[in-house]
């Protein structure tokens, strides 16, 4: 596994010396959060998709307000299709105070340019950020699948929502070390990306996903190095030098307006270097075609391969529970075992993670579905021992709480329900929607 990371650096910036420490529960993380916006002294960045307008986005941007009042600098950046809404209000008190509140891509206004541009993929409204980056000084970091709002806190949803009531089961991870620069790039990939002339111009020279997937095969990467100078653009080939073994850390991206494959190459690259287990944890299961190959292909080669996935009472949205089912009878006859979350309280699976043979994993915003595949992510990488074995304890206590999905039961998997009958075709069409609306980016999707 130490060899497949060395060729995962061509991903992105690996480095090592870092701390991390992994949320599991969604209540700590948010007071964390909350104290190192109070004691911030320079800089706080926060880049989330979803920011709720209830008690934990209100005493979010009360703190954040409060440190623009001390002088520090507060950028805050949310995505529009996350808060269809709008935040104007909940974030007017933080603007007055001097922060910088960015809207990611206002969704209306993305249409009407996606219309009157011929449709062009670049300007698609279905271009969206899912990422969830928090950086403080430039010295802590936080990145993983956690929004902003009360049932993203260990506190029940409140309004008008379908999971009212319940709160979402999330990961976080905390870090520090240098791994916070790479981490920052990250962040500032979402304001840069959108219609930059020198990535319009560059892009053409971006390796498509059959190249990065070949060269992955090779070393030396001769397939890249002509994009060795844009590469400041997605830190990338920034590092050469073998960093010690049990102690790398990566940050890894998706990003299709730079083709950037990070996330799914390199869990296509770790299931085929995969020898013991793969033991995933996602809300939902609609992989895109070449990461479920790769899962399914293991499994049949021994690999112990589990998913765990949102079940019948946690899966948001709830749409959801009927389409990932159309994937369980493959992923099941080639010997994959699946779990449905099956909670005593009320949770919702919202936890985005991956462990290869005790010694690979990932954590971040990353589902596996279709949607994820065509937008903004980010997720870090980790080759520790310790990290990825707390994971896998941590998967084994969620387990014990889901119920296994056995092949016996394909004829319930394939359910004609009048509610699967309804519901797969609308959201499948939602998906295939989607990728048309990414009809310039064929070159990854042809391999999908």
């Amino acid at each position: 596994m130490l060899t497949t990371f060395s060729r995962l650096r061509k991903l992105g910036s690996q480095s090592s010396d870092n701390e991390a420490v992994v949320f599991h529960n969604p209540s700590k993380v948010m007071d964390t959060i909350w104290d190192e916006i109070d004691s911030s002294k320079e800089e706080v960045l926060l880049l989330s998709y979803i920011l709720k307008n209830d008690d934990v986005g209100q005493e979010t941007l009360r703190r954040l307000t409060e440190a623009a009042k001390r002088g520090v600098r507060i950028q805050l950046i949310y995505d529009s299709a996350g808060n269809i809404t709008g935040r104007s209000k909940l974030t007017a008190p933080l603007t007055e105070a001097g922060g910088d509140v960015v809207c990611f891509r206002p969704f209306w206004q993305c249409l009407f340019t996606y219309i009157k541009s011929g449709f062009d993929f670049r300007e698609s409204p279905a271009l969206r950020n899912h990422r969830k980056i928090i950086i403080i000084d430039n010295k802590v970091g936080f990145i993983g699948g956690l929004n902003i709002g009360n049932e993203y806190a260990g506190r029940p949803c409140t309004g008008l929502y379908l999971t009212a009531g319940k709160t979402f089961k999330d990961c976080m991870v905390k870090l520090t070390g240098p791994c916070v620069a790479d981490l920052r790039k990250a962040y500032e990939d979402v304001l840069i990306t959108p219609f930059s002339d020198e990535v319009k111009e560059n892009r053409s020279k971006r390796p498509s996903w059959s190249d990065w997937n070949e060269s992955l095969r090779n070393d030396p990467p001769a397939a890249l190095t002509k994009t060795v100078e844009i590469s400041r653009f997605w830190g990338l080939f920034k590092s050469t030098v073998e960093v010690p073994h049990n102690d790398n850390t990566q940050i890894i991206s998706c990003n299709p307006w730079t083709r950037d494959y990070s996330i799914q190459l390199s869990i296509v690259e770790t299931c085929r270097a995969a020898k013991k287990r793969i033991w995933i944890t996602t809300p939902y299961y609609y992989p895109p075609t070449h990461i479920k190959t790769a899962i399914e292909d293991a499994a049949r080669r021994g690999v112990d391969v589990r998913i765990l996935v949102g079940g019948p009472n946690s899966t948001d949205p709830p749409m959801m529970k009927y389409v990932q089912k159309t994937g369980f009878v493959e992923a099941l006859t080639a010997g994959c075992r699946i779990y449905e979350y099956n909670p005593t309280d009320k949770e919702v699976m919202h936890s985005k993670s991956w462990s290869v043979d005790g010694e690979y994993c990932s954590i971040g915003s990353y589902n596996l579905d279709l949607l994820s595949d065509k937008i903004l992510e980010s997720n870090v990488a980790f080759h520790n021992t310790n990290i990825a074995s707390e994971l896998e304890q941590q998967f084994l206590v969620d387990t014990a709480n889901s119920v296994e999905l056995s092949k016996l039961k394909e004829d319930k998997l394939n359910s004609t329900s009048l509610r699967g009958r309804i519901t797969f075709p609308i959201v499948t069409g939602f998906y295939h929607f989607t990728q048309w609306c990414f009809k310039g980016d064929f070159d990854v999707m042809k391999h999908m």
